[in-house]
């Protein structure tokens, strides 16, 4: 994928700013997808772009905006029907945390960005058969500031945030939860985004002992969610009210857990 956005941009006349190699890790595209996504960008790039001082717009420059905008336009998903697109509006001088929580959201940004060096160039995509997603909790109260990190850490990694409407998501009928579940992260796949789980104690509260049927399928949907979390290639993040109802398994396979005071 890298070298098919390098080959398509040298063979368009474009000079992105973008690197090649978080373009393809970022957007999981066809071929065709990647040259209609350059191709568009260059012309919305050309619509923007101020002009140069003797009047010329520079040949071939891409803007990054422009880029995104364009990449969007080639993902085709459904995730509306069961979860609420959010603009991220704010930065990282907007998010009020002591040093080690926002170091902490750095870090994941990070870890997002140099995906490519790190799985691609070491190798450690040999090593790894699945969980090269992302996962953070943030736990705190209301108001602390959970919902406005997700959209600085989307915001600065330049994808889009979705927030999963758990209404539609959680089921009185067996399996249902499950097939909800699994269509949220089938349809994300497509374009990478970032989900954002709010008050997830209703989905990964403690799995309890087995008393009845309610209780053997509860903890079949703590358990599905899990698997589901690891095998996404994008991030996920829960956000809960009350770190201590969360189940300790599902704690250990969350990379970062950001406590908010």
């Amino acid at each position: 994928r890298e070298r098919l956005w390098q080959t398509f941009a040298q063979e368009l006349g474009v000079l992105a700013d973008v690197d090649c190699r978080v373009m393809s890790g970022k957007f999981r595209f066809t071929p065709g997808q990647i040259r209609r996504a350059l191709s568009l960008a260059r012309g919305y790039s050309v619509w923007q772009q101020e002009p140069a001082k003797d009047g010329a717009l520079a040949p071939g420059a891409l803007r990054s905006d422009a880029l995104y905008k364009a990449c969007y336009q080639q993902v085709q998903h459904k995730l509306e029907r069961k979860a609420t697109r959010i603009e991220p509006r704010y930065g990282w001088g907007d998010v009020i945390l002591p040093p080690e929580q926002k170091d902490q959201l750095r870090n994941a940004c990070n870890q997002v960005k140099y995906r490519g060096v790190v799985y691609g160039e070491w190798g450690f995509e040999k090593k790894l058969a699945y969980g090269k997603g992302l996962s953070m909790l943030f736990a705190g109260p209301p108001g602390t500031g959970k919902t406005m990190s997700a959209q600085v850490v989307a915001g600065d990694l330049q994808l889009e945030l979705y927030k999963v409407d758990l209404s539609q998501v959680i089921s009185k009928y067996i399996g249902e939860t499950e097939k909800n579940l699994h269509e949220i992260f089938e349809e994300a796949q497509l374009s990478n985004a970032v989900l954002f789980f709010d008050e997830t104690d209703a989905l990964f509260g403690k799995r309890s002992e087995v008393k009845d049927s309610h209780d053997k399928y509860a903890n079949i949907e703590t358990a599905y969610l899990l698997q589901k979390m690891e095998e996404y290639q994008g991030i996920t993040v829960p956000a809960t009210n009350l770190l201590n109802n969360i189940d300790e398994a599902f704690l250990r396979r969350i990379n970062y857990v950001i406590k908010f005071p």
